[in-house]
């Protein structure tokens, strides 16, 4: 079996994705390769799509024309020469947004080939004019033509509003492909919100993300403790790659005044200039050391608190459940649905009252987390290597 996948990212979330899929294709015997936007490659077979210039260039044009995907003209060329010299059987599309690819031309490509051709759905941009997220902005215009976009400043950022045209582009690249296209989605969710668009007339299905519990599992918290002078207080987490009112920081920042003097919260990912203004009651943490102080800091932790307003699947909660912590989150999207009975609380968003009485249940009570109910990486793996298996044969 002979497996592409082309990603933004060689890292992140995504990209681990990606090469934890490589890694057992290549165990396998399997021919394996990963192309990429942005990041460090740490496999074999890994390459970059493009270089600096090229994806600022792209980048540029894409916020001032409010075109994403339209330009790199000479990276795709590229990348499809390759594609050519590899004739893979299964072509594996993760997140295409980003300033790396001009689309028109590697559909038309995909469209050629003989290969098989699966794309994960991480977030919604692929089926809307131009956003990953839409919920907060309650805009369902991506079920008929988009247009009169209220999120022009919201990543990807347009100077103007192509939302109507790009998505109309979309539906063409994506038609046309009979049986050689599936789609899968990281979440319940995104499948049923994705069958609501052009996309239902390709199979979509659910293939989780999965945890890499080597990693995030259990751990001795009180170095860490420690290290940001928690000592032995009532601890409240928050973990996110960026801070904004999407991720919930305004709902940390009202817990914070309810506080009691045995508690603290503990935000990672916050920027110098939040953690400037953050209640005293909060320690801002701009990034962790790297993953194992993470796991670390989810297990320290008495309840991990997710006040995001949007999410596709909702990792960093599935990783704090991996080390034992109980986790709270809203009702909103995809956040409960990897939620258990036994796993914590899920309770309606904006709702602080709600938020503050969680904690105190979790507080009061003695948790013994369920680490069944955790995702692990291998599965979803083999889930992703079964699909493929399933489509070459």
């Amino acid at each position: 079996m002979n497996v592409v996948q082309i990603n933004c990212s060689a890292s992140g979330s995504t990209g681990a994705i990606a090469k934890a899929i490589h890694q057992r294709l290549l165990a396998e015997g399997c021919r394996s390769h990963i192309f990429y936007e942005v990041g460090t490659p740490t496999e074999v077979n890994m390459f970059r799509i493009g270089n600096d210039f090229e994806l600022h260039l792209h980048a540029v044009l894409s916020r001032n024309l409010g075109k994403q995907g339209y330009f790199s003209h000479l990276p795709t060329f590229r990348l499809i020469r390759r594609l050519k010299k590899l004739t893979p059987d299964i072509i594996h599309l993760h997140n295409l947004h980003g300033s790396y690819l001009h689309l028109p031309m590697l559909f038309n490509y995909l469209k050629k080939s003989t290969a098989h051709v699966i794309i994960t759905l991480h977030d919604c941009w692929l089926f809307t004019g131009k956003c990953p997220h839409f919920t907060m902005a309650q805009c369902y215009r991506w079920k008929d033509t988009c247009g009169r976009c209220p999120q022009l400043e919201i990543y990807p950022q347009s100077k103007i509003d192509t939302t109507t045209s790009c998505l109309r582009d979309k539906k063409k690249w994506l038609s046309g492909f009979g049986n050689r296209l599936r789609i899968t989605a990281v979440s319940r969710w995104l499948c049923n919100v994705a069958r609501q668009s052009f996309l239902s007339q390709y199979p979509i299905e659910t293939i989780y993300n999965g945890i890499d519990t080597s990693v995030f599992r259990p751990e001795d918290g009180s170095s860490v403790r420690s290290k940001y002078g928690i000592g032995g207080k009532f601890m409240i987490l928050g973990v996110a790659s960026y801070w904004d009112k999407r991720k919930g920081l305004d709902e940390f920042c009202q817990l914070a005044t309810q506080l009691q003097q045995d508690e603290v919260i503990a935000l990672v990912g916050v920027n110098e200039q939040q953690i400037s203004v953050l209640p005293s009651n909060i320690i801002g943490i701009r990034r962790t050391e790297n993953q194992q102080e993470l796991a670390e800091l989810y297990s320290a932790a008495d309840v991990f608190v997710n006040t995001s307003r949007e999410e596709t699947f909702g990792l960093v909660t599935a990783e704090a459940m991996a080390c034992g912590t109980p986790v709270i989150v809203y009702n909103s999207t995809a956040c409960a649905e990897i939620v258990g009975k036994e796993s914590g609380y899920v309770i309606d968003q904006n709702k602080s009252e709600q938020l503050r009485e969680a904690v105190n249940r979790v507080k009061e009570e003695a948790w013994r987390m369920n680490l069944d109910s955790v995702y692990p990486l291998c599965t979803m793996v083999e889930q992703y290597v079964s699909l493929y298996k399933k489509v070459v044969k």
